[in-house]
């Protein structure tokens, strides 16, 4: 029996697409993509080949232009993603404590515990070790 290609391929458009849409509709999806992501570059850039890829985010590649911005990628992705990054997370977490899951004191209370920790425990962590050193000064 000769099975025509036409329909083969929107078995295969189906069999493909389908769980990648069922995996990326999942709030989850955004994670494990990120923790790939980055397992994937901690492995290339730490593999025996790994040098073009670590002088790939510091290729300076607008050093020409008249206007001041930034050269690398390394730069763009610090001055202007990260800046980006952090805004969409205040607006979310401002979100969340107005509407959402954190609206209540009863269940805000532990994720600003852990907040305030993550703040004050690396702060402890290096008074302590730098108490006697010329390195205090650092975390003013």
């Amino acid at each position: 029996m000769i099975v025509s290609n036409s329909k083969k391929t929107p078995r295969l458009h189906f069999r493909i697409m389908t769980p990648l849409r069922y995996f990326f509709n999942d709030s989850r999806a955004v994670g494990v993509l990120l923790i790939f992501c980055t397992l994937l570059s901690l492995i290339i850039a730490n593999s025996g080949n790994g040098s073009w890829y670590r002088n790939f985010w510091h290729t300076e590649f607008l050093s020409g232009l008249p206007v001041h911005l930034p050269e690398s990628f390394s730069r763009w992705i610090n001055d202007f993603l990260m800046s980006f990054f952090f805004l969409l997370a205040g607006m979310e977490i401002k979100r969340e404590l107005l509407s959402g899951e954190l609206s209540s004191f009863k269940k805000a209370i532990l994720p600003f515990g852990a907040a305030l920790g993550g703040m004050i425990i690396p702060a402890l962590i290096f008074v302590i070790f730098n108490r006697d050193s010329a390195f205090i000064k650092g975390w003013f």
